[in-house]
């Protein structure tokens, strides 16, 4: 653990959560800069995880829709 004695007062952090919240709280540096991704990157993965969560919902309804089919059919052919 370190402790990080900017502020009001010593406070124990884990290691390395100091260091993040001091790049964090610079917002321009270039180590930061290099790691983030641009605003198309994000919004380009953004719809990438939308479009699998979508394709993810239809599979899942097609499952529902063939596992009651499955059950009708058995219920229709047991009754005949």
């Amino acid at each position: 653990m370190d402790v990080d004695r900017k502020g009001g007062g010593e406070e124990l952090k884990i290691k390395g959560q100091a260091d993040a919240e001091r790049r964090r709280a610079k917002p321009n540096s270039d180590e930061d800069s290099k790691l983030r991704p641009s605003q198309a990157d994000l919004a380009q993965r953004e719809n990438e995880l939308k479009e699998r969560a979508l394709r993810n919902k239809v599979h899942d309804c097609f499952r529902v829709y063939r596992f009651y089919r499955d059950i009708f059919k058995r219920s229709i052919s047991s009754t005949a």
